[in-house]
């Protein structure tokens, strides 16, 4: 019963459905998107549309255990980042006409569809 929330003043936080106060709070050096991954276990964070890094909800304080650069075009923002059924890939949405299918055990992009 938790869940994740980005917001424009570059932070992130973590939530409790049964408490009224975050459970956790991280400044980012950008405006972040996040998701968990299907076991709950692990979230990830995009920020400034540029890069994606997976924490350990248990520790998340002590920062991610690995952080993947896009060297992508910056035509779009991000604005959602969703880890697949299996936790395999991980689906990033934008502003644009661009959605990205990124690998996620190693960050490499898969696909980029457009339209």
């Amino acid at each position: 019963d938790t869940f994740l929330s980005g917001s424009l003043d570059k932070t992130l936080r973590l939530w409790d459905l049964r408490s009224p106060n975050c459970q956790g709070l991280m400044h980012l050096s950008g405006r972040p998107v996040a998701a968990y991954d299907p076991e709950g276990l692990i979230f990830a964070a995009g920020v400034n549309s540029e890069s994606i890094k997976l924490y350990d909800v248990r520790s998340f304080d002590k920062g991610p255990f690995v952080t993947f650069k896009l060297n992508q075009e910056k035509e779009c923002d991000w604005t959602g980042l969703k880890f697949s059924r299996d936790g395999k890939t991980m689906l990033i949405s934008t502003n644009g006409s661009i959605i990205r299918l990124v690998d996620a055990y190693h960050g490499t992009p898969l696909q980029t569809f457009t339209g």
